[in-house]
């Protein structure tokens, strides 16, 4: 079954739609405010354009690679400044590995990444901040140092140690304090009980061989919701 949501319900009465083409992709979705967003695609499947009811016009363009290369959006002061958005293009660019390099956004703020090799993060920078990080052997994390001068010999450093078998031991913070770290990779590999579902709650229990239980848990203010058949 494809079990896509198509319609949320509140208490109060308030509804929200989905809809979808043959493809599986959303095409259209209304708010609890009755505002409706369409969503284009190209033959990749990837999202080339966003309509949104107050005239709010977003448009995506790729590399050839198929990396997001502009983001441009379309709209009038009062409907960006109600969606929240800056109009103009927000350009990235990519290295020869398509790594991302850099991001001019449209009120000319910009924001700059480097890499190692081996493909680690190693600078990220803006024009009034700079922060380096390094890694071990085994490309860790090492240090992430907030740069008080141009070479960065300077700043607020944060180490991360590891244990022999690799887990995250401690953190020695800037302000020389310490932070013992558990680990926890075990949760991952575990899988989870859904133990119990209603309109109050969302709670997820590990199952009971486990030595600690992990709870999560979502605050619902959904009275109901549909899905649709699908096939399967």
């Amino acid at each position: 079954m494809l079990g896509r949501t198509l319609t949320r319900t509140l208490p109060e009465g308030q509804t929200e739609t989905f809809q979808y083409d043959l493809a599986g992709q959303r095409t259209a979705h209304t708010d609890f405010k009755g505002q409706t967003v369409e969503f284009f695609y190209d033959e990749l499947s990837r999202p080339i354009r966003t309509e949104y009811s107050n005239d709010v016009v977003v448009n995506t363009r790729y590399t050839p690679s198929g990396q997001v290369w502009e983001i441009e959006v379309t709209c009038t002061p009062a409907a960006c400044a109600e969606a929240g958005k800056d109009p103009g293009i927000t350009s990235h660019h990519y290295d020869e590995r398509d790594r991302l390099t850099r991001i001019d956004y449209p009120d000319n703020r910009w924001i700059e990444y480097a890499w190692d090799e081996a493909g680690n993060r190693i600078e990220v920078r803006t024009d009034n901040q700079r922060t380096r990080y390094s890694y071990d052997a085994l490309n860790r994390k090492h240090t992430v140092t907030a740069c008080a001068n141009e070479s960065c010999s300077e700043g607020a450093e944060t180490v991360y140690n590891y244990n022999p078998v690799g887990s995250l031991q401690s953190v020695e913070h800037a302000n020389a304090t310490a932070t013992e770290a558990v680990a926890t990779a075990w949760i991952a590999a575990r899988s989870q009980a859904n133990e119990s579902v209603g309109s109050k709650g969302l709670t997820w229990r590990v199952r009971p061989e486990a030595d600690e239980m992990l709870v999560v848990a979502f605050v619902g203010l959904i009275k109901g919701q549909s899905h649709d058949a699908g096939i399967g």
